[in-house]
């Protein structure tokens, strides 16, 4: 167990280790114990780190296989449900967790978890925002149409207001939002995947 959170085969584990964020995806048994004895090594104080909440001292943010995001249990969808993660490939997040998080520290409040199109991508690169290049010196892919990513919530109301909104995966937006636009013109754009 990592804070008050079970490690099992699956795990997504966001940490800051000497000033820099690393995902670790625990794969076995074995490697939950190699991690533990890592963290116990390596790890920083929470006051010092970014992405840490200041009352624990173990790293907070995590995503599961189960797709629930668990670091905040007061974190609602908009739907009113528990919110749900976003992606983990790409892994998103203003936390890199795979969930649309935020805390004091996101500026751009990444809340909207949207389904990108090739159409919102030109859109954003011509604001200023390239999310279609890959940007190695930040393990950033790049995105693709059809990837899953979290919005800044300005920007995906930008983007609605050009013409140009990516869908909306509701489970997965953060209940915030309702403080930009209302849930009458999300549904508008709800992801519904085909089966």
């Amino acid at each position: 167990m990592l804070g008050e959170v079970p490690l099992v085969e699956g795990t997504l584990v966001d940490v800051v280790l000497a000033g820099e964020a690393r995902v670790v995806v625990v794969t076995s048994i074995a490697s939950i114990s190699a991690l533990v004895e890592q963290l116990d090594t390596m790890i920083r104080p929470a006051s010092t780190t970014r992405r840490w909440g200041s009352s624990r001292q173990f790293p907070t943010r995590f995503a599961v296989e189960r797709g629930i995001c668990f670091d905040d249990p007061m974190a609602q969808n908009v739907l009113g449900g528990e919110l749900e993660s976003c992606s983990l490939d790409p892994l998103t997040g203003f936390y890199r967790d795979g969930c649309c998080t935020t805390g004091a520290d996101d500026q751009g409040v990444h809340i909207v978890c949207t389904r990108v199109t090739e159409e919102f991508l030109a859109f954003s690169k011509a604001a200023g925002n390239d999310l279609s290049t890959p940007m190695p010196m930040y393990s950033f892919p790049g995105l693709q149409p059809g990837d899953q990513w979290c919005l800044c919530a300005d920007r995906w109301v930008e983007a609605f207001e050009a013409g140009t909104a990516p869908q909306v995966v509701l489970e997965a937006t953060h209940a915030a939002v309702l403080e930009w636009v209302t849930l009458a013109t999300l549904r508008e754009f709800e992801y519904r995947p085909t089966t």
